[in-house]
C-alpha cells in the first residue's frame, strides 16, 4: 500500500495514487462546497514598487507554480476558480509592514463562522521587495516549479503579552511567532490547503527569514 493510502481513506479519482485526504485538488473542491464559494487562492496585497517588467515576471511565475501543483495532483480545472486578487495602492502600501496590510480589510464579508475555518479570509499574501526579487531572480526551467517564496500573513494574530530579547526584532517585534511566515512559492497551494486546519499555524510556522514549505 502506498504511504499517502491509509486504511479508510478513499482513493482520489484524480490520483488514484493518493487518497481523497492528501490530492489537492479534492481538499480544494471540498472547501469550496463547505463555505459555499465559486473561488479559492489568498488575496494578494502588494508591497513593492518594482517595475512593470519585474512584476509580469512575477505573476507568471506565481501562476505557473500553481498550474504545475494542480497539474501534478490531476486537475487543472481549478485553475479556473482560482482568483488572484491583487490589492495595489501605492500611496499606502509601497514597502507597507505586514501590520499596515493586517490593518486593512481584505474581504468585505466578516462572518465569524466563516472566520474560524476559511483560509482565504484568515490569511493573505504580501509581496515586497524581498519576495518579489526572490522570485523573479530565482532561476527556472520549464520543467521545474518556480522558486522562491511570498510572505503569507495571519489577519488575526496578536503579539505576545512580552517580547523575548533572545529573538533579533522583525518590524519591531522580539516574540518568535511575529504573525507572518515566508512560504516557498513551490508549496503555496499546499499551505493553501493545509492552513484550513485551526492550529496549522502553530505547526508550519518559520520564524523569517526562514522559509516555510508544505
Amino acid at each position: 500500500m502506498a504511504d499517502s493510502l491509509l486504511v479508510g481513506d478513499p482513493r482520489s479519482p484524480r490520483t488514484p495514487n493518493l487518497s481523497t485526504r492528501h490530492n489537492l485538488a479534492d481538499k480544494i473542491e471540498r472547501c469550496m462546497q463547505d463555505d459555499g464559494h465559486d473561488k479559492w487562492g489568498f488575496v494578494i496585497y502588494r508591497c513593492s514598487s518594482a517595475d512593470q517588467a519585474k512584476c509580469e515576471t512575477f505573476w507568471s511565475r506565481y501562476c505557473t507554480a500553481i498550474r504545475h501543483r494542480l497539474e501534478r495532483h490531476g486537475d487543472l480545472d481549478f485553475f479556473e476558480s482560482l482568483d488572484i486578487t491583487v490589492v495595489e495602492d501605492p500611496v499606502n502600501l509601497d514597502r507597507a509592514s505586514t501590520a499596515v496590510v493586517r490593518e486593512r480589510e481584505w474581504s468585505a464579508k466578516d462572518d465569524t463562522s466563516e472566520w474560524v475555518k476559511c483560509q482565504r479570509l484568515r490569511f493573505c499574501i504580501q509581496v515586497d521587495d524581498a519576495s518579489l526579487d526572490s522570485v523573479v531572480t530565482a532561476p527556472t526551467t520549464p520543467k521545474e516549479y518556480p522558486d522562491g517564496f511570498v510572505n503569507l500573513i495571519w489577519k488575526r494574530w496578536l503579539p505576545e503579552d512580552e517580547d523575548d530579547d533572545c529573538w533579533e526584532p522583525l518590524e519591531g517585534a522580539r516574540c518568535k511567532d511575529v504573525g507572518w511566515m515566508r512560504v516557498a512559492l513551490r508549496f503555496i497551494v499546499s499551505m493553501y490547503c493545509h492552513m484550513r486546519d485551526e492550529f496549522a499555524w502553530d505547526s508550519e510556522y518559520k520564524r523569517p527569514p526562514e522559509v516555510a514549505i508544505h
